[in-house]
């Protein structure tokens, strides 16, 4: 069978992913489901639609070697510790923080048995909550918005313009769940301004992390759901949620500014160079 070019690479991989995770949702919503943290549904299921994209356009368009190549990124786990620590700790800090803030202001800190309920998922405590957190919306999105779209974003446009282009496209992919979660449907202008806003620092920072890390999608997904615990969970929910989210605006920001000066004397911040494999120090 003859395999379509590469200019057909991402509107087929964001068609499909829209298409596996919208077959999913939008029969969910007008069935009326609702999705509370803490309530397992089927919700979980449609975050696997980018992962079987990449996979699917992968085969078509590069065989063996490109899937390969993706299951390599999704496991790769040397790194370097620096690295590792930029990626898991920036949102344990950047949580912590959000809990402190919470404490502070409201007079009390959230409560914690609230963070072993995530959305969509049953109320089987933290351990089984952070496992499913990881497969689905962990690897779900991560093999395909960093592990597939970003770099073929970046064959054409810088690491900046990359990211914020796959910006509004990840976030049009998440428009079933303001049918179907709780947390969205109560959106205000306001609010929704602050996802769009939050979900494009995101794409920059998630850049960042994966290129940091020898593009490792195993670390962009560390990122994703430690962040998701601190802005998801029925613990989360109000200062927790909006002060993790600013540091990471923040964060942004300053990536952002350091990139556009790195560009200007032909490097990069988002996509650092890397050492030759085997010679970073671990």
């Amino acid at each position: 069978m003859p395999r379509p070019g590469n200019r057909w690479r991402l509107p087929l991989f964001f068609g499909l992913a829209y298409l596996f995770t919208w077959s999913v949702w939008i029969p969910m919503a007008a069935a009326g489901v609702r999705v509370r943290p803490g309530a397992g549904s089927a919700y979980l299921a449609g975050h696997l639609g980018p992962m079987l994209s990449a996979f699917a356009v992968a085969a078509l368009l590069d065989g063996r070697p490109g899937v390969g190549s993706l299951l390599r990124s999704m496991f790769r786990w040397r790194v370097g510790w620096r690295a590792a620590a930029v990626a898991l700790g920036t949102p344990l800090t950047f949580g912590a923080a959000g809990v402190a803030a919470s404490a502070v202001v409201e007079g009390r800190a959230p409560d914690l048995a609230g963070f072993a309920l995530y959305p969509g998922a049953p109320s089987w405590g933290l351990p089984p909550a952070i496992c499913l957190a990881a497969v689905f919306n962990g690897f779900g999105e991560e093999a395909g918005w960093r592990g597939f779209a970003l770099p073929a974003l970046e064959r054409r446009l810088s690491p900046l313009a990359a990211s914020l282009v796959l910006a509004p496209l990840w976030a049009l992919w998440h428009w079933p769940a303001f049918l179907l979660s709780d947390s969205y449907r109560a959106f205000s202008p306001l609010l929704l301004l602050g996802f769009l806003v939050g979900l494009a620092a995101g794409s920059v920072v998630l850049a960042h992390v994966y290129h940091r890390c020898r593009d490792s999608v195993l670390l962009a997904v560390g990122w994703h759901v430690v962040f998701n615990f601190f802005s998801a969970t029925a613990a989360a929910r109000g200062l927790v949620a909006a002060a993790t989210s600013a540091l990471v605006i923040a964060w942004a920001v300053s990536l952002v500014r350091r990139e556009v000066v790195a560009q200007r004397r032909g490097g990069s911040v988002l996509r650092p160079a890397q050492p030759p494999t085997g010679q970073e120090r671990q």
